[in-house]
């Protein structure tokens, strides 16, 4: 009897031992030292900081790029210089309800342990998408929109012409422009508002340039 009441009591014993199911940082304590819990109690948030998740969104006109394992580099301030990879594993086929934006999930892997990267943290995303030959690009501010469709400015013999365009994807601060315009053509890029088709443009070149 002395025998198996010692063996219930280690039992016991081993039973409040509590083994995390993964690797990582405990983030929050709910419980104290001495405090009695009950099963299924919560008792310390753990974080995973060497598997993380890098979310970011892309627009309708970018989701055809961005593909399953597609290799993604990132930056973060907390690393000034130092570039992280991964790659994407998840990329969500509805909206979200303010910007009508997809939401795409990419893994990173840290496999240094000296480096701390957290949840929380900005990452800004990059990626090599391919090679852009031949393409017409334009400032995105000087396309603008009617009913019609959308229509930029462009400059011959003098005189502005309203061109109706068809624009492809923005890439930072411009357009690509797959139909409407050819290489040559002289776009209008300033006082672009408040002319009209037909109006006459004396073109200034800048000096010293």
């Amino acid at each position: 009897i002395l025998e198996a009441d010692m063996k219930s009591k280690q039992r016991n014993f081993n039973d409040t031992v509590i083994t995390a199911p993964f690797d990582g940082i405990v983030a929050e304590l709910y419980v104290e030292e001495g405090e009695t819990v009950f099963q299924q109690a919560q008792l310390f948030a753990l974080l995973d900081i060497y598997i993380l998740e890098v979310v970011f969104f892309c627009s309708d006109v970018e989701l055809p790029s961005f593909k399953i394992g597609l290799p993604l580099s990132f930056t973060v301030d907390a690393y000034p210089g130092q570039q992280f990879e991964s790659s994407i594993v998840s990329i969500d086929p509805r909206t979200d309800d303010e910007y009508l934006n997809f939401r795409i999930i990419s893994h990173y892997v840290n496999n240094n342990p000296a480096v701390k990267l957290f949840p929380g943290m900005i990452a800004r995303i990059s990626t090599r998408l391919g090679e852009i030959q031949n393409t017409i690009f334009v400032p995105v501010d000087i396309v603008m929109k009617s009913e019609n469709g959308a229509y930029l400015f462009i400059v011959k013999d003098g005189v502005a012409h309203q061109t109706y365009v068809t624009v492809g994807k923005q890439i930072k601060d411009e357009y690509i422009i797959t139909s409407g315009i050819e290489e040559g053509d002289r776009v209008l890029v300033t006082g672009y508002r408040t002319v009209k088709n037909g109006s006459k443009i004396t073109v200034v070149k800048s000096s010293g340039n």
